[in-house]
């Protein structure tokens, strides 16, 4: 039971560490599930909770512990952030898992700080939920990070500098990621101001003019960070045009299915990496049917258990949140669903992110690359 999660965390030792014990009596250790079971953000909240409760199921015991959920619903309001937090707090839960939607954990990042308890974020991309706050981590990559693989696929992969950058205006998750994307790709070669950016409005229907202006600059990729249904809209209508233009986009992408198209990627369910993800797919094929793949927010939260697990088994008094934001800062090479996560100075998971291509009717891994996280503010 004191295996040390905190250095090279096998399946083996994991599974030993967290499901043995049998005994009632054991101490209760508190987590917290910080999200927005009611709401706008509901249905969001949800696929990440699944990942929550099934890790619990099979990974339930701690350090001569049994680990019990404790519930916060949010309602999807910045405004209840705050007393959702606290009452996990006075729950007694010792680490804090969510909230689902960026805005949303940044509005309990205050209070996460001034407590010092230890909270993961699970599908919040934005940086500023790790870089403002050294109790908060996460398990996913951030939006920059996105930008920055999709460069070094184009680079190192693709071996081009001869790039566009496509998005739709007013829409910050892209703005955000087109600078990545050209800060890097200026970084990885050295040549600077050569990337025309195109962006186009919302609710525009015919981009055949924009078809146009991409056609005559003849770029070897294009780096479009939008939305699963912008894309689908736009390159549906390029095709359909008869341009053969070679689009790069994110996760966001997941389920495309257009010939060539590539995008980054989290997690694949299709193609698991670890055991991990195999117990996970499996438990989650039992409860929700056979034709049932794993959504990536799933193997998230199942995977900021297993973090928040990890932190808890190798902290020596698993009641003290210090030690367990301690604990967890140090964890490396942890087993997830979504790969192996090695915790940075920044809060940011090292891990392999995937770049994914659609083709001949079949998803396959072209490209992976490791985020690496800078020191935090």
């Amino acid at each position: 039971m004191t295996i040390s999660l905190c250095g090279c965390t096998t399946f083996n030792n994991f599974k030993a560490a967290f499901i043995d014990p049998k005994d009632e009596e054991l101490k209760i250790v508190k987590i917290g599930v910080l999200e927005p079971l009611t709401g706008s953000d509901a249905a969001g909240a949800a696929d990440e909770v699944k990942g929550i409760e099934i890790a619990n199921s099979i990974y339930g015991y701690v350090n001569g512990a049994k680990i019990e959920l404790v519930y916060a619903d949010n309602q999807s309001e910045v405004s209840l952030c705050d007393a959702a937090v606290n009452s996990l707090i006075e729950a007694g839960a010792v680490v804090i898992l969510g909230s689902y939607d960026s805005v949303l954990t940044l509005a309990s990042s205050d209070v996460i700080k001034e407590n010092r308890i230890p909270a993961i974020a699970i599908t919040n991309t934005n940086p500023i939920v790790t870089s403002t706050n050294n109790y908060y981590f996460r398990v996913c990559y951030t939006d920059e990070f996105e930008g920055n693989a999709a460069a070094n696929y184009i680079y190192n992969q693709m071996q081009t500098t001869n790039t566009a950058i496509f998005y739709k205006e007013g829409y910050d998750y892209a703005n955000a990621l087109a600078s990545a994307y050209k800060a890097e790709m200026e970084n990885l070669s050295g040549v600077y101001d050569n990337i025309v950016t195109i962006k186009f409005s919302e609710g525009r229907g015919d981009f055949t003019e924009l078809f146009e202006n991409l056609q005559e600059i003849s770029p070897d990729a294009i780096f479009f960070p939008g939305t699963l249904q912008d894309a689908k809209t736009v390159i549906s209508e390029a095709i359909e045009q008869g341009y053969n233009f070679n689009w790069v986009g994110t996760s966001k992408w997941d389920g495309i299915n257009l010939e060539g198209v590539c995008y980054t990627l989290d997690y694949d369910p299709d193609m698991p990496t670890t055991k991990q993800a195999g117990v996970l797919a499996a438990k989650y094929k039992e409860l929700y049917g056979e034709s049932k793949a794993v959504p990536e927010a799933t193997a998230l939260g199942f995977d900021a258990y297993l973090l928040a697990a990890s932190g808890l088994n190798g902290s020596d008094f698993i009641d003290d949140r210090e030690l367990v934001t301690q604990a967890i800062e140090a964890v490396t090479s942890l087993e997830g669903a979504t790969g192996y996560i090695t915790m940075s100075s920044s809060g940011d998971p090292i891990k392999e992110v995937l770049v994914e291509k659609y083709e001949n009717g079949t998803r396959s891994t072209v490209y992976t690359i490791t985020q690496e996280g800078d020191a935090r503010e």
